[in-house]
């Protein structure tokens, strides 16, 4: 989800840019596969909620493009344990410029 100044930008440069834009992990490691620079993301502020059977994981976060910050935000994952370890089974982001 993009807030609100980055969301402005991008419907500046295409009015039919959307505010949400739900993906899927493939979509994502497809991204980073095909990236023709370096990415990276760097976590910080890293929170962490559990039972012991699910958790909640909340962090701040850096993406780089070639050793840059293209963009920042927090991101959430909701997590449970399964039998052989734990699995995210959803997430959430914020993007900022």
């Amino acid at each position: 989800m993009a807030d609100e100044v980055t969301w402005a930008k991008a419907r500046a440069r295409d009015p039919q840019a959307r505010k949400v834009f739900p993906s899927s992990w493939k979509k994502f490691a497809e991204f980073i596969q095909n990236a023709s620079k370096p990415v990276e993301e760097r976590f910080y502020n890293v929170r962490i909620d559990t039972n012991g059977a699910v958790a909640s994981v909340w962090f701040d976060f850096d993406f780089l493009v070639d050793g840059k910050v293209n963009n920042r935000g927090s991101e959430s994952w909701q997590m449970v344990r399964a039998e052989d370890g734990w699995k995210i089974s959803s997430m959430l982001y914020s993007m900022s410029d």
